[in-house]
């Protein structure tokens, strides 16, 4: 220790640097009271300004380490390792494998920055292994909302004073889109997860895509089942024999100037409207509607008016998908889908 009272250990101590050894271990330390047993760096007043482990310390980092290092946990049961990873990577990681929290509910961190991100997927570790079954009806439970972060979870008033980072805090925490952890718990609690300690949901929004990817498989082997009982209906009628029930060949071939539209608005909740253009040589045409098991709800006649739209009322029908379909002198004109929510 020199007059300046810094200390040096296995060397002389370097001006400027509280505290410097280049390659002693130091098992428990005391500063400024006598090292306890189980605590190795045990300090109850003195401040160290800057610290180096098998480097000097520099003024940017109050702590700076040199080389691998390993972060104990609570018990030392796991750690967070910092270690290179080859081809120039630094990987920081657990001790064992699946363990150790990055964050918690009630201390998240505010943004999180990759280019990628891998999740383990290998067969090898999973067993019990199933195929989803009734995604559809899942998602269509599931209800995406727009919402503003609390301004006491944004930022912290009593701390943050500068208008213009207040402006831009007060921004950053309006117009997200989301869900609601609870709500989703009531039909996916698979994907959300309740922390006691802090009393909060989470949810994991990866785990959502093989839902949304099964439900779009149900959903286009209905439409295929609908589309077939579409030709079905068609294609018995005498007086159209030979006419083509495929609705691809119809368009392209000979429907002419004849047309469905989407309706709109949609999604809807009140009403939509349907709207249409017959070729003139159409003389007889029907907009039918259908649910997704292909049975027919409703049919609307089109008479003799070129061009026009029919409204379908909300409260006609329950909150889900449907087909309708235009159907002009025997022929699929076109088949379109629209969604109905509470």
């Amino acid at each position: 220790m020199n007059s300046s009272g810094e200390v040096g250990i296995g060397d002389s101590p370097v001006s400027g640097i509280d505290f410097f050894t280049p390659e002693a271990k130091i098992t428990h330390l005391g500063v400024n009271v006598t090292p306890l047993s189980g605590i190795d760096f045990y300090t109850p007043e003195a401040k160290i300004n800057s610290l180096g482990i098998n480097t000097n310390p520099t003024t940017s980092y109050e702590l700076y380490v040199a080389g691998d290092c390993k972060l104990l946990g609570y018990y030392a049961t796991y750690s967070l390792i910092l270690e290179y990873g080859g081809s120039s990577e630094t990987v920081l990681r657990p001790s064992t494998d699946d363990r150790c929290y990055l964050g918690t509910a009630s201390y998240a961190f505010k943004k999180i920055y990759a280019y990628d991100v891998d999740e383990l997927s290998d067969k090898r570790i999973k067993e019990n292994i199933q195929n989803l079954a009734g995604s559809l009806a899942k998602v269509l439970n599931l209800q995406g909302v727009s919402y503003d972060l609390k301004k006491e979870f944004a930022y912290d008033e009593a701390v943050i004073q500068n208008p213009e980072e207040i402006a831009s805090l007060e921004a950053e925490r309006k117009n997200k889109i989301g869900f609601i952890a609870q709500d989703v718990n009531e039909v996916l609690p698979e994907v959300v997860s309740y922390c006691d300690s802090s009393d909060r949901y989470t949810m994991s929004y990866t785990k959502i895509v093989p839902v949304l990817v099964e439900a779009i498989k149900e959903q286009q082997t209905q439409i295929e089942s609908l589309e077939s009982k579409l030709e079905a209906i068609i294609s018995p009628a005498p007086e159209y024999k030979g006419a083509s029930t495929s609705t691809e060949s119809i368009n392209v071939q000979s429907s002419g100037t004849s047309e469905l539209f989407q309706n709109s608005p949609n999604p809807f909740t009140e009403e939509t409207s349907i709207s249409y253009h017959l070729a003139e040589e159409i003389s007889s045409a029907y907009i039918y509607i259908f649910d997704m098991t292909g049975k027919q709800l409703a049919s609307h006649y089109l008479g003799q008016e070129r061009s026009g739209e029919i409204i379908i009322s909300g409260g006609e029908l329950d909150a889900g998908i449907y087909m309708y379909s235009m159907i002009a002198d025997g022929q699929l004109i076109g088949t379109k889908q629209m969604l109905l929510t509470d």
